[in-house]
């Protein structure tokens, strides 16, 4: 349905001809392919919510799976009492969290890379 919708769409952009030839035709299928193809595979996309917190010396950290990450002044470092941690994400993110920032929620969404048809 949702190809046919699309294989429509383009057909309509065609200048509303009647008859827009076979190379259309086909093109009006790969787009409706296409579209099909990134619905499906937004829809497949995991969702992971944590923390990102930056600890002494800079490095920003993302905490999933458990409670909200504590400051540990002892060892500059940030912890969690259960849930694991993805330590080292790149340090230009977040510029305005600091050592003494709160965590922030944050969530990262994971999808396979989107196939496409080519001609």
């Amino acid at each position: 349905m949702e190809i046919e919708k699309a294989a429509e769409e383009y057909v309509s952009k065609q200048n509303g001809l009647d008859y827009i030839g076979e190379a259309a035709v086909e093109r009006a299928f790969v787009e409706g392919a296409n579209f099909a193809l990134g619905k499906q595979e937004k829809d497949a996309g995991i969702v992971i919510q944590g923390w990102v917190a930056r600890d002494k010396i800079g490095l920003l950290n993302f905490f999933y799976g458990g409670s909200v990450p504590y400051r540990n002044e002892n060892d500059g470092d940030w912890n969690t009492l259960c849930g694991r941690v993805l330590e080292w994400l790149p340090k230009e993110l977040f510029p305005d969290l600091t050592w003494e920032s709160d965590p922030e929620p944050v969530e990262i969404i994971i999808k396979r890379k989107m196939k496409s048809i080519k001609m």
